[in-house]
């Protein structure tokens, strides 16, 4: 692959990185937009957990899709800074290192699992406390 190519997919890729993002907030926004308009429940446990299991399932599986990405990214930026390290001018090189980031896998594990646990805690304080009237 040559330079502009590494570039394109770079960028492909941070975009699939935001849709899956863009796919975890909706999905959790959603969840606690639907328990703050429910009134009183009859079995909120039982309901809490079938929904805690559901967001369980759709967290991990968003999860998975962000890490293969962000590897990906990873990998690529990899064979980038290759190509940078390569080629004398300094300048691309401080300019591209500047504005071209890649959280680790760990970092977006940290992040998805503090939204996780907000969205989670959310779900269940609302189901507790309802806020519809």
């Amino acid at each position: 692959m040559d330079f502009d190519e590494l570039l394109s997919l770079y960028f492909e890729r941070s975009n699939a990185l935001q849709t899956y993002w863009n796919v975890q907030i909706t999905v959790g926004l959603g969840l606690l937009a639907f328990f703050a308009s429910l009134k009183r429940v009859s079995q909120p446990c039982r309901l809490g957990w079938l929904f805690t299991l559901v967001y369980a399932a759709i967290a991990t599986s968003n999860f998975l899709a962000l890490r293969d990405v962000t590897r990906t990214r990873l990998a690529v930026w990899a064979s980038i800074n290759a190509r940078i390290l390569a080629d004398e001018d300094a300048s691309l090189r401080t300019s591209l290192n500047k504005s071209l980031t890649t959280p680790s896998v760990a970092t977006v594990f940290a992040v998805h699992l503090l939204g996780d646990a907000v969205v989670l805690t959310g779900l269940w304080y609302l189901l507790f406390h309802p806020m519809a009237t």
